[in-house]
């Protein structure tokens, strides 16, 4: 048999062309050709997926749980954001905290809001704030004070309004679940808008809440502004507008507010808007003179001999008066020296002010014989000689004390005494 050994024919048709990979195809041989080194990355998605998981579930059961009516719990839980601590040594006063606690702060009828003015230095904010905080416990645990401090800023109007609204929890954007999560650490996602018009949803939101807090307790709920003499020297409007709220919740008798102020400017300025406005002067600036002297006793101590004797000479009961009396003066020479060196300085301010003479005979008269030596403004100023400039200086100088409305006593003892002398001589 013979073996054909001849090579085959050559095969003249080309090969077809080789088709190109699709883009799924190409995909899939890269993940597969990096699947091991990719590997090890899942864990990490799988926990970023399932933290996502988590955030979106505790928002969504915070939310559940949050506080539908943050306003209304302020009202009643109390809120402050300001802890006053006197920068004296402290002396109860009980009289004046109970009747702050219940008749100016926790009334039962609120058809008045209150200006409540005192020096510098005479205990109101400190017995304010202590008051707002602390409830007597026939209230049942029940606050009904938010006390608000006046921030002190240059743009006050801003601050002022969404301070107040943070202290109460008031949110001017509507609230998502994540913005819950977010206030739960402390985080804020939303911000209030840059809007002049924010004091009207706080407002509102301030009488709702109100108006709520009376339907279940059966007494209004009190808004305390403290410092309200910030509003007066920077944002007048602000006052302006505040006070008009305080008219309109009185006039509902759902809120009291009570503004507190260390100068006498603040009320002269609401009583000029409004002369028939539901508004309430307190002073607080004295003690009774048992409390003057006890307060003495209690700070230095001197005997009370010492103390009654410094009270009805040298500084009356004006709080501010008696913080100013040094441990120095613990004998009754010592302090019938300071009456001598007081009377010589106070004479030395008169005769500068230059008031020694004739034509203010009237004047020492008037005060020296009035009942508490307190004296109407419109009685004695005179544009001619006795103007307002005139009368600031006196007050300045510690010898006219500024009451409401619009009245003057004479500052100390001293003074009373040196006025008397005045009126005498200049008969």
């Amino acid at each position: 048999m013979m073996v054909n050994n001849a090579p085959p024919p050559p095969d003249n048709n080309p090969p077809p062309p080789a088709v190109p990979p699709s883009l799924c195809s190409k995909v899939a041989s890269s993940v597969w050709e990096h699947s091991e080194k990719l590997h090890h990355l899942f864990p990490i998605f799988a926990a970023i997926f399932f933290a996502v998981v988590a955030v979106i579930f505790g928002a969504s059961l915070l939310w559940s749980f949050a506080d539908p009516n943050p306003v209304l719990t302020s009202f009643k839980t109390g809120k402050w954001n300001y802890v006053a601590t006197p920068s004296y040594p402290w002396v109860e006063r009980p009289d004046v905290l109970l009747d702050l606690q219940t008749d100016i702060l926790r009334p039962l009828v609120a058809n008045k809001y209150i200006v409540l003015v005192g020096q510098a230095g005479s205990g109101k904010s400190t017995l304010v704030n202590r008051a707002a905080r602390e409830v007597p416990s026939h209230f049942n645990g029940t606050n009904g004070v938010v006390y608000f401090r006046v921030p002190s800023y240059r743009d006050l109007e801003f601050k002022f309004i969404t301070q107040l609204a943070d202290l109460v929890g008031f949110s001017f954007v509507k609230s998502s679940p994540l913005d819950v999560f977010a206030s739960y650490f402390g985080f804020k996602i939303q911000q209030p808008p840059d809007s002049p018009s924010l004091w009207d949803p706080l407002s509102d939101a301030l009488r709702a809440a109100a108006t709520k807090f009376k339907e279940e307790h059966g007494r209004p709920a009190t808004l305390v502004i403290d410092d309200a003499q910030e509003l007066h020297k920077k944002d007048v409007l602000l006052l302006d507008e505040l006070q008009s709220f305080a008219k309109e919740v009185a006039d509902l008798h759902i809120l009291r507010v009570v503004f507190v102020s260390s100068e006498f400017s603040v009320y002269t300025h609401m009583y000029k808007q409004s002369p028939k406005s539901r508004s309430k002067a307190v002073e607080m600036m004295s003690m009774s003179t048992e409390g003057a002297i006890n307060y003495l006793v209690s700070m230095f101590p001197f005997p009370n001999a010492v103390a009654a004797f410094i009270v009805q000479n040298i500084t009356g009961t004006n709080f501010v008066a008696l913080q100013e009396v040094e441990p120095r003066l613990s004998t009754m020479e010592e302090a019938q020296d300071e009456l001598h060196n007081r009377t010589r300085t106070i004479n030395g301010k008169i005769i500068s002010l230059g008031l020694d003479s004739a034509k203010f005979k009237s004047i020492f008269c008037l005060f020296a014989n009035a009942p508490g030596h307190t004296v109407w403004k419109d009685s004695f100023i005179n544009p001619d000689h006795f103007n307002q400039d005139r009368i600031d200086d006196l007050v300045k100088n510690e010898i006219f004390l500024p009451h409401l409305p619009d009245t003057y006593s004479l500052y100390s003892p001293v003074v009373v005494a040196i006025f008397k002398q005045l009126c005498a001589a200049s008969g």
